[in-house]
């Protein structure tokens, strides 16, 4: 049924006109119209007045002042309808939006200077990142609705457009006072219905309205920032309608006038609504490739423009896509780098860089995409070069920006991933060289994986090569390596640097590995053993080498699996050994001793007396076997030498070496009471027992009686009773007897033993008895009270016996 009436928007008549001395300066056609024109428009919605300033004060206060209802807004749409140039400038600029700096701005030299304040601009919000001097104000709605819908009937692209994005990107939290969300989701709609109309009819003008519209939305129009998608635009119904009316990535719901992401994976099918339209009008997809804000919408533009009209961009040369390259939006540069390759495809390695190292993962995406599309159709030496730049790439990215290591990770993952048939196609010494000398912990995945599948004796693969990964913190890498090491030791070219470069690398768990696999090839190891034994000897005795590595190569590869081919070691080498202030290395060296028998008489036996002595055990018993293999026999002061050790079992086996003797020289038995171990004297009174009748015991005596010991002292007294004494004799123990007596507080024995051998000597003859009571007399002014009266009594009994002698005591 037909309309019965005009709404008042469609008759396009004025309401009431513009102010007087605007209209003037409209007719004139003066520039300052605008300029006054914002002045009135400011006027209308200000709520606040500068009161006067304090001159104490640095800033000015304001008082609130309601808007009066009473004015007239129509104006706005009175400047819409007025056909004339300058107003439609006028009306463009007044309801463009902008930042708050760009509004501020306009009164940088006029009365308005003092309102560059935030909130005094609230009023002319059009959304929460934007101004404009005529927003969707209470006052001004029912006419820019009018002048929406008017824009339709009018083909206004421009006016629709910027109407069109207001509507569809205002989220209504600030203007809910103004417009219901009903409301706001009847305009969108509606927006997209006249679209789609235009659409529907094959019109050209859908593509152009749309363009104008897309060219209006920005990065702020985003509701938030998502992790999996990263900015999100779902709640735009005019927007997505525009670019995904046909996605399966993005699908609309009409319950709440919004869409659902539902992946974000890269796509070539066509998602835009009414793809042939676009298709008729490739400049306007370049104009939105060119200047959209969106990546987006700028990522749609270039799909379809790549497929619907793939020559169109013929006609632009180099340099303007190289200026596109330049920009920071990362998919209209990344559109600018596949069409760069594109026209190169022989493009030489080091020129890729530029698109490898681009700060956009975009722009990196498609040189990985560049490269896999000629992946059959390049050279061996083609896609060596482009391997090798990759990997020197990686060498000179792993340290450095942040966006270079996302620049690393996507590169790594190329290798890995895309390329990694390639990469083992062909991969050679050179490439996995280069590969293994980054030392990364992101390439240790690729690494394993390339451990799995090459054979090394294709590429010349040597185990110098291999080895470094055995030291990295990846256990993983390690495991594998390992593995890889077992497998194919024979073609890995192992030569005995690499094997003393396996064994040098510390750590409990890889010399665990590295025995039993030395143990599982020991064969293997015999054309480079001698020299490898060699390094180890030597690193063995290196105190600059790690304590855990010198004790393996001792312990493991010298003491244990390669023992017996020490052999030949020389008695130098064990000697240094022996002398070693740590006692891993002293038995080691009595091992070599027992496995090498050399011939005893290569060593002193002051060197043999030393080993004796030795703490270590195993020195000590080889030092004995060695002593009895000598022809000649112990001298007597080896003998002594040995007995008086701290070591029980070298001195018990000496002691039953003595025990086996037919005859003992006195002077073994005079050593032996010249030690200061009391047990060793006990063994040395023994032997006099033993063979006293062999023994010249006067000779003994002498000698005993010069000890400072007292039990060899005791011992002396002893022989002395056994002994027939002559005068000389006497006078040679007189010193003896002095010393005994003479002992302040200790021998109280032997001092007793010492007065009854006097009196008994001096009961002898009157000749010994002079003797003994000159010395008892002598002793007697220098010694205790207890020796006077025992010397008195002795001297009583002498001169009873002999009163001619001469003493100190008168007997009356």
């Amino acid at each position: 049924m037909p309309k019965s009436y005009d709404a008042w928007w469609e008759r396009e008549e004025p309401f009431s006109p513009l102010p007087e001395h605007l209209l003037n300066l409209l007719h004139q056609e003066d520039p300052n119209f605008i300029t006054e024109l914002k002045d009135y428009a400011f006027s209308l919605l200000n709520c606040y007045e500068p009161k006067v300033p304090n001159p104490s004060r640095s800033y000015y206060d304001y008082r609130y002042l309601p808007i009066d209802k009473k004015k007239d807004f129509s104006w706005i749409w009175t400047l819409y309808v007025t056909d004339h140039p300058l107003a439609r400038q006028a009306f463009l600029e007044l309801t463009e939006a902008r930042n708050f700096k760009e509004l501020s701005d306009q009164f940088k030299d006029n009365r308005f200077q003092v309102y560059k304040i935030n909130w005094i601009y609230n009023p002319f919000r059009v959304s929460s990142y934007s101004h404009a001097w005529v927003p969707h104000h209470n006052y001004y709605y029912r006419y820019i609705k009018g002048i929406f819908k008017l824009t339709e009937r009018r083909k206004d692209q421009q006016v629709w457009a910027m109407l069109a994005h207001r509507f569809d990107a205002d989220v209504g939290n600030i203007y809910r006072h103004t417009y219901s969300s009903n409301t706001r989701n009847y305009l969108r709609r509606r927006a997209w219905r006249f679209l789609r109309g235009l659409g529907e009819e094959n019109s050209p003008e859908y593509v152009k309205f749309a363009t104008e519209v897309l060219l209006c939305y920005t990065n702020q129009d985003s509701k938030g920032y998502s992790w999996n998608y990263g900015q999100n635009f779902s709640h735009l119904w005019l927007y997505n309608h525009i670019i995904y009316h046909h996605s399966k990535r993005h699908v609309y719901k009409n319950l709440n006038s919004s869409f659902q992401i539902v992946s974000e994976e890269p796509t070539e099918e066509r998602e835009e609504a009414f793809p042939h339209l676009w298709d008729q009008a490739p400049e306007l997809l370049w104009k939105l490739i060119c200047e959209a804000q969106i990546p987006n919408i700028i990522e749609f533009a270039a799909r379809a423009l790549f497929q619907g009209n793939p020559g169109y961009m013929e006609q632009f040369d180099n340099q303007v896509f190289e200026e596109l390259f330049q920009s920071q939006i990362p998919t209209r540069a990344a559109f600018a780098a596949k069409v760069l390759l594109q026209r190169s495809p022989l493009v030489y390695a080091k020129e890729l860089s530029k698109f490898i190292f681009s700060q956009h993962r975009e722009v990196r995406y498609e040189a990985i995409r560049f490269l896999l599309s000629h992946q059959y159709d390049w050279s061996h030496e083609r896609w060596n070069q482009v391997l090798m730049f990759l990997i020197q790439s990686l060498q000179g990215a792993k340290d450095v920006s942040h966006s270079y290591n996302h620049w690393f990770y996507d590169v790594t993952n190329l290798l890995h991933q895309e390329l990694f048939p390639i990469l083992l196609k062909y991969l050679d010494r050179a490439l996995f060289v280069r590969l293994v000398s980054i030392n990364h912990p992101q390439l240790d995945p690729l690494i394993m994986e390339v451990f799995s599948k090459i054979d090394p004796s294709k590429i010349a693969l040597t185990a110098t090569d291999v080895i470094p990964f055995l030291s990295s913190p990846n256990t993983e890498l390690v495991e594998r390596t390992r593995r890889f090491i077992e497998h194919h030791f024979t073609k890995l070219q192992f030569d005995v640097d690499a094997l003393f470069a396996l064994t040098m690398i510390p750590g409990e768990a890889h010399q665990v590995f590295l025995t039993q696999f030395l143990a599982d090839r020991i064969l293997w190891t015999v054309p480079f053993l001698t020299e490898y034994l060699q390094k180890c000897w030597k690193h063995m005795l290196d105190s600059n080498v790690d304590e855990s590595i010198r004790l393996y190569l001792l312990e493991d590869i010298l003491g244990s699996l390669f023992f017996h081919e020490l052999k030949e070691t020389s008695l130098d080498r064990i000697l240094l050994l022996l002398h070693s202030d740590q006692s891993a290395f002293q038995e080691f060296g009595a091992r070599l001793l027992a496995l090498t028998q050399p011939d005893p008489q290569q060593l002193s036996f002051q060197q043999l007396l030393e080993l004796a002595h030795c703490p270590v055990f195993l020195v000590r018993e080889e030092a004995r076997k060695m002593i009895e293999r000598r022809t000649e026999g112990l001298l007597d002061d080896w003998i002594v030498n040995l007995i008086e050790t701290d070591w029980d079992d070298t001195r018990e086996w000496m002691m039953k070496h003595l025990q086996q003797l037919s005859a003992v020289r006195p002077a073994l038995i005079y050593g032996l009471l010249d030690t200061a171990r009391t047990d060793v004297q006990q063994i040395a009174m023994q032997l006099v027992s033993k063979h006293d009748a062999h023994l010249d015991l006067k000779e003994l005596f002498t000698h005993a009686a010069e000890s400072p010991y007292l039990v060899v002292q005791d011992y002396a007294l002893s022989l002395a009773e056994r002994l027939d004494l002559d005068q000389m004799l006497l006078e040679k123990m007189e010193l003896f007897f002095r010393t005994v007596l003479l002992h302040v507080n200790k021998g109280s024995q032997l001092k007793q033993g010492a007065f009854k051998l006097l009196l008994q000597i001096g009961k002898q003859d009157q000749t010994k008895a002079e003797w003994v009571s000159r010395l008892l007399s002598d002793v007697a002014r220098n010694g205790g009270k207890r020796d006077f009266e025992r010397i008195l009594v002795a001297l009583t009994q002498l001169q009873e016996r002999y009163p001619n002698i001469n003493t100190p005591i008168l007997i009356g």
